[in-house]
């Protein structure tokens, strides 16, 4: 059948087995009319194997249609399941606030593996890196200012080594870019998009693979702030898939003084 219009096919066969992207282990039925509704006009993967049919292989390679998957389904409306804070299980394991949790990815990869691995086997469809704060400004206190891409390229390398090494998960890497820590005056923007480029240079460098598969730009209260870190994004990861997430007081407004409506329509 054709998978990119909206059909609702029916298949009679002595058995079927259903895999798609949300169903992996999928179910066997004997035996009866499969009714299979396809939700979208992309289509989902119907994979079947028909055990013992003299047209099994005929069967099972007509099924073949375009994929849609986790991260496209993140990116049409459908939902995903997210890893949690990392600065959190941080200060659980004994590390204390005053330090650069960023830059464990190098002092103590073996930390930061362990908390990804947890979300992970959790059940997480998505980790973000450990590079929430891995920008200029923020390194300066820490004297790190020269360690940015190398802190970055750390905190990808430790989370795709952490999908590889666990059986069975199919995981996406995003690349965590947090604020920068300082209130932007007009005059300051464009420093401010030259320092989320420099971090997401490092986020991306290597390409679809071995850079990020995403990127999150979180925790964002300025919109202005969020509009450079888009821009920078836009400039040096062409492509590159974005999720931007602002943080709200109690009153629905981003401290800049923009309602959570004018955010989401300006983003």
């Amino acid at each position: 059948f054709d998978s990119s219009t909206w059909t609702t096919p029916t298949f009679v066969v002595q058995g079927i087995s259903l895999v798609t992207p949300y169903y992996t282990k999928g179910r066997v039925l004997e035996g009866r009319a499969v009714r299979v509704w396809c939700g979208s006009p992309a289509g989902l993967r119907i994979k079947l194997k028909i055990n013992g049919h003299p047209m099994a292989d005929v069967a099972a390679n007509a099924a073949e249609t375009p994929t849609i998957s986790a991260l496209d389904r993140l990116f049409t409306g459908g939902t995903m399941l997210c890893d949690g804070a990392m600065g959190t299980m941080f200060y659980d394991r004994g590390i204390l606030l005053n330090c650069c949790y960023d830059e464990l990815n190098l002092s103590q990869p073996e930390t930061v593996a362990s908390v990804h691995a947890e979300y992970v086997q959790a059940g997480a469809e998505i980790i973000e890196t450990n590079t929430f704060g891995a920008n200029a400004n923020r390194f300066e206190r820490y004297g790190l200012r020269d360690k940015v891409r190398e802190i970055n390229l750390a905190g990808v390398r430790i989370a795709r080594q952490c999908v590889a090494q666990i059986q069975g998960t199919q995981a996406y890497v995003a690349g965590a870019v947090g604020p920068l820590g300082v209130r932007l005056g007009k005059h300051e923007l464009k420093e401010a998009r030259a320092a989320f480029a420099e971090q997401i240079r490092g986020l991306a460098e290597g390409g679809p693979g071995v850079g990020v598969d995403l990127l999150i730009i979180e925790t964002m209260t300025s919109l202005a702030e969020a509009g450079e870190a888009i821009r920078a994004a836009r400039e040096v990861a062409q492509g590159l898939r974005l999720v931007v997430m602002m943080t709200v007081d109690e009153g629905g407004n981003c401290l800049d003084g923009a309602s959570a409506e004018t955010a989401a329509a300006q983003l």
